[in-house]
């Protein structure tokens, strides 16, 4: 499957049948992740979901201890959203990653590709939630190495 027909495809986990909403943590939301996992696992990466729900997925470095390179976007969407908006930033990395992993690639650099669970706060009015969280946990990382 294709990265376009990836994005339709997850765009079916809407929270309306009339058009495509995603919003946070609504089972429409929930599947969504979950089918981001599977993708993720399949490209060759371990997949962890932190306690905001962002889906993050790990390929490994050719080296151990390399940097990370972090990729990725939102998958939660605003009410009546397009079905594209946010969500290849996340399938695109996917896909580079899955093509490295078939041709047996490590990279210099490990590549995380993180699916933002809540970006757009169109349920909670909590925009940039998962975000804003990952940049807290680098931020003291970097603090206190």
């Amino acid at each position: 499957m294709d990265t376009i027909e990836r994005a339709v495809s997850l765009a079916r986990h809407s929270d309306s049948a009339d058009h495509y909403t995603r919003l946070y943590l609504t089972p429409a939301h929930q599947a969504a992740a979950k089918q981001l996992q599977a993708w993720m696992v399949e490209a060759g990466m371990n997949v962890r979901v932190d306690s905001v729900g962002n889906v993050i997925g790990r390929y490994e470095a050719a080296q151990p201890g390399a940097r990370t390179l972090l990729m990725g976007s939102h998958f939660d969407s605003v009410r009546n959203g397009g079905r594209f908006d946010g969500i290849l930033g996340i399938l695109v990395p996917i896909a580079c990653v899955g093509e490295l992993h078939r041709r047996g690639e490590r990279l210099g650099v490990a590549i995380e590709v993180a699916a933002f669970a809540d970006e757009e706060g169109a349920r909670y009015a909590t925009g940039f939630l998962s975000s804003r969280a990952i940049a807290r946990a680098v931020t003291r990382l970097l603090t206190h190495s």
